[in-house]
Order: C-alpha cells, then structure tokens, then sequence
C-alpha cells in the first residue's frame, strides 16, 4: 500500500471498519478488556505505594495532572470548610477555590498537548493558588 497522506489512511481505516463491523467491535473489546486485565494487576500496588508515599510510579508518568487533579479535589474540600483568609469574605473565598479547582480539574482531565486553552488556564490557576498558598489551610 502506498498512501500520500495520514488522511487517505485514516479514511481507508474507516472504510475496512465500516466493512468489516463486527471484526472491529471484537478487537476493540479483546483490546478494553486486556487493559482492564492489566489495571486490575497493577492496581493494588499502586494503592500500596500512594498510601506509603503519597503517590505511584503510576501517578509520575504524569505528574503535573496527577498533582492538578488532588489540589482540585483539596480545593473542593477547602469549600467545605469552616474559615477563609482575613481578606476574603466567605463568598469570596469559596469563588477563588471554586475557580482553581474548576480550572485545574479541567487540566487534570484534558491531554495538554491538544487542548492549549486546558493547559494555559491550568497553569494560571497553578499560579493563582501559588499566590495564596500560605492560605491553603481549615
């Protein structure tokens, strides 16, 4: 086969799939359900190791999302709780919190690489909380 562009093989891959309907649900399936076989393995040792360091060999390969996705999720909780910076009102704090955990959660479930506005306003709400970090407290 010769193809003169990535599109003509993408369009010739569509074309085999509509052709051969089942062969194609058949491989995706053996193919989901050999990367379940492989998280339900790999799953207890990386409990093990984020409940002895904090994180897995897992959560490294992608750090910066791992990292996005529990300071959103500790911002949720921050939300929930009792107090706020001496120069923010209650309503105030909650909206500051809402918007890095909003942003960063956003970061945390985008690919980066494709999605350049997820990336900028992950990193600027890395910044934000950077800012109020001395603040980061129940």
């Amino acid at each position: 086969m010769n193809h003169s562009s990535v599109d003509q093989v993408l369009a010739e891959a569509d074309q085999w799939a509509r052709e051969h309907p089942w062969h194609s649900r058949l491989r995706g399936w053996r193919y989901r359900a050999q990367r379940c076989w492989v998280r339900l393995k790999r799953e207890p040792r990386h409990r093990w190791e984020r409940a002895r360091r904090g994180f897995s060999r897992m959560d490294v390969w992608g750090f910066d999302h791992y990292i996005a996705g529990v300071i959103a999720a500790a911002c949720d909780q921050l939300r929930a709780g009792h107090s706020h910076p001496n120069d923010m009102t209650a309503e105030e704090w909650e909206t500051f919190l809402e918007g890095i955990a909003v942003e960063l959660r956003r970061y945390a479930d985008s690919d980066n690489f494709l999605d350049a506005d997820a990336h900028a306003a992950g990193v600027a709400a890395m910044h934000r909380f950077a800012d109020r970090f001395s603040d980061m407290w129940d």
